[in-house]
Parts: C-alpha cells; sequence; structure tokens
C-alpha cells in the first residue's frame, strides 16, 4: 500500500505473511522499485538517489511485529518508532513526515 509519495520515491507498507529473508527486498526490486540505501537489490536509478542523498542505511523498516507465544498461546505485538535517519530520509526525497 502506498502511504506517499515524491517525484522518485513512495513510502509503502508491505504486510508480510511469512518470515523470509529479504522478502520484501527481493519483490520490490523484481518489479523495478527496489528499496532506497539498498547495495544488493539496486538498479541505476536507486543507486543514484542513495547516493545523491546521502542514505547510508537502508530505507526498511519493521514498525510491529505480532506472533503467537507458544508457551501460553497469547498474542503479542512488538512495536518500534521509526528510526530519525529514517525520517531524516523521507524528508530529504520530499515526503512529509510528521513524527
Amino acid at each position: 500500500r502506498t502511504l506517499a509519495s515524491a517525484h522518485n520515491a513512495s513510502l509503502l507498507e508491505c504486510d508480510l505473511h511469512t518470515g523470509r529473508t529479504h522478502q520484501i527486498r527481493v519483490h520490490l526490486s523484481g518489479i523495478g522499485y527496489p528499496v532506497l540505501g539498498d547495495s544488493s537489490y539496486v538498479n541505476s536509478l536507486s543507486e543514484r538517489l542513495t547516493g545523491e542523498y546521502d542514505i547510508r542505511s537502508i530505507c526498511l523498516h519493521s514498525w510491529k511485529l505480532s506472533f503467537v507465544s507458544p508457551a501460553g498461546g497469547k498474542k503479542h505485538d512488538v512495536l518500534a518508532e521509526l528510526p530519525e535517519e529514517f525520517i531524516t530520509t523521507l524528508r530529504k526525497v520530499g515526503i512529509p513526515f510528521n513524527a
């Protein structure tokens, strides 16, 4: 789901149903939209933008993890705020973000 867009970048919300390694990165790169800051799954535009905006880490953040405890069957949700560097990068690429 697209949450916001700028000229060459978008903020997406992805809902994973498995814990497969690199799932988001591989799929987005495969359709021509790699994650900014990703040095493994890259195209010429993402590589240029990563350098142009001085992006120093991958622009991927898991804000919520949910699991059912095997010990008691209770559902747990773990939440994590966006790191300041991620918010700074959103603003650099023209995506407004209010923390």
